[in-house]
């Protein structure tokens, strides 16, 4: 089996049905090198939109951002700012903030 080695942080576009954006969406990953494009919603348009990019690859597997366990609550396999939130909301720092 191929590995592949990132030496920076893994970038994700997301794409999301909005009135007619679809070619403003195409630029944006394009311009901002995303590394993986993840379909959020059931419209037809928007599950098909990663299929733009096949030189695009699916780092995970299996294929999904979120690891289900049944011991654990679910959580993100790559960071983002709910992690961060859950790692502050026991904080003094935050707690302080309420």
């Amino acid at each position: 089996m191929d590995t592949i080695r990132v030496d920076r942080p893994l970038r994700i576009a997301w794409a999301v049905q909005s009135g007619d954006r679809g070619a403003f969406i195409e630029q944006i990953v394009e311009l901002f090198r995303a590394d993986m494009v993840v379909a959020v919603g059931d419209a037809q348009e928007v599950k098909e939109f990663p299929n733009s990019f096949p030189h695009l690859i699916d780092p995970f597997l299996p294929s999904s951002l979120f690891m289900k366990d049944m011991n654990l609550r679910t959580r993100a396999r790559v960071l983002d700012m709910h992690n961060a939130f859950y790692h502050w909301r026991n904080t003094p720092e935050w707690k302080s903030l309420c």
